[in-house]
């Protein structure tokens, strides 16, 4: 996962290898170790100032149940955007949910079935 709006930074587990989102958040949760790489030689995005931000976008993830053309603007009214799918930490019972206030919105904390492909 490359962070393009924050000069191109990654992460990697100790050996190098990059992380995926999904396995950025594992690393977060089980405090295992993982480094933040500079991805452009003009990066403005101190790596220390990275890590925390990371942190928080990675607390939490949604997504529509089904996907369609012009969803995220709302203008495809031939089609339902349907619910968002919420995969939240064990014990998170923070904000309130419904972004765009769908109702039979998901929050579920199994990241198996968050990540898996649609039809697994």
């Amino acid at each position: 996962m490359i962070d393009s709006d924050m000069g191109g930074n990654y992460a990697s587990d100790l050996d190098g290898t990059p992380l995926s989102l999904r396995e950025i958040r594992e690393h977060y949760i089980s405090g295992e170790k993982m480094q933040y790489h500079p991805g452009f030689k003009k990066a403005t995005t101190k790596l220390s100032g990275h890590y925390a931000y990371m942190a928080k976008n990675t607390y939490w993830f949604s997504c529509w149940e089904t996907l369609s053309y012009y969803q995220e603007d709302g203008q495809n009214r031939e089609r339902e955007a349907g619910r968002y799918i919420y995969l939240v930490p064990s014990g998170f019972g923070g904000f309130n949910f419904g972004v765009f206030k769908n109702d039979g919105e998901i929050v579920t904390t199994d990241a198996d079935a968050f990540w898996a492909a649609p039809g697994e």
